[in-house]
């Protein structure tokens, strides 16, 4: 019988599309795991499953693990997935010669649900010479209702992700105009973390999922997602293929994906000097208390041949 591993996620979108790739491929197979993923969406759910024990690894944002610390649990993460704000600025006309000031004076609609996107694009307006403050930011909407609003008419700007950034282009209703990946550069944006007993276990569960994630990271730098269809009607049932395969195309040129499991440094301390601006953590946290190295050091020393 394979080992059962269940996650606790907060969405189920292009930027997670590593993990579908690993169950689709038998890589999680490989290592002798049933990995069980439920998708219950932003807010406290994820954290309460790992805190209920009814899920062993959450996926999601390292700001909660962060902001959880001293206050509530001492949740440890254990691999990347995601090392970029998958998040692209839409506007409702082509801007080719888009500057951030010219959202000085304008409504950006940011879908409400998680605060990271909004806070990453706090945090590079800032670092672009651009006052928060002079920028008019609409938070009070969930995404769905978000969505349909800045169809009706809300806002100048909105800020979305693949697929429903490729939505909105392709019916016409908006243009990318200013990509967050490359505008906030690296940050640690997705991670697999869980209670600090699941990283000690002794049958090594964490190292075995996360060489099964290298594994699909690894695959994705030489293949086209074409080659692995079967995740589009698996994961993506409401889009057309050839949708959820140019945005996987588009999110692995963005850079979005990490070449290791292993959180670096450099990309943390980036990340965490923005949330302290934030205010949603008061200083900085140690690397090593945020990031176990353990299951991406075996996985960097025990490939799968």
């Amino acid at each position: 019988m394979p080992d059962r591993l269940r996650i606790s996620a907060t969405g189920a979108g292009v930027s997670y599309y590593p993990e579908f790739l690993a169950r689709e491929l038998g890589y999680f197979a490989d290592e002798d795991l049933e990995v069980v993923t439920e998708a219950p969406g932003h807010g406290p759910w994820v954290a309460r499953a790992l805190r209920e024990r009814t899920a062993e690894v959450v996926l999601g944002g390292i700001w909660r693990p962060l902001m959880y610390r001293g206050r509530l649990d001492a949740f440890v993460a254990f691999a990347q997935l995601c090392v970029r704000c998958p998040t692209l600025v839409i506007g409702r006309r082509a801007a080719p010669n888009f500057r951030w000031a010219d959202l000085i004076g304008r409504t950006v609609v940011v879908p409400d649900g998680s605060p990271t996107p909004n806070m990453a694009f706090v945090g590079i307006l800032r670092r672009k010479g651009v006052d928060p403050e002079k920028v008019n930011i609409v938070e009070d909407f969930h995404a769905d209702e978000a969505l349909s609003l800045f169809r009706g008419g809300l806002g100048d700007f909105f800020l979305a992700g693949p697929p429903g950034s490729d939505a909105l282009v392709a019916e016409g209703k908006g243009h990318v105009v200013a990509d967050l990946a490359e505008a906030g550069g690296r940050l640690p944006w997705s991670v697999y973390y869980g209670l600090p007993e699941f990283v000690e276990r002794k049958d090594n569960l964490a190292g075995r999922f996360a060489r099964a994630i290298q594994r699909a990271l690894d695959w994705l730098k030489g293949h086209d997602p074409d080659e692995a269809a079967g995740v589009y009607k698996r994961n993506f049932p409401r889009h057309k293929p050839e949708l959820i395969a140019a945005a996987v195309r588009a999110t692995r040129t963005r850079g979005i994906w990490p070449e290791s499991v292993r959180m670096a440094e450099a990309d943390l301390a980036a990340w965490q000097e923005m949330i302290v601006e934030y205010k949603l953590i008061e200083k900085p946290i140690p690397y090593a208390e945020v990031f176990d190295t353990r299951a991406a050091d075996w996985v960097r020393k025990n490939p799968k041949p």
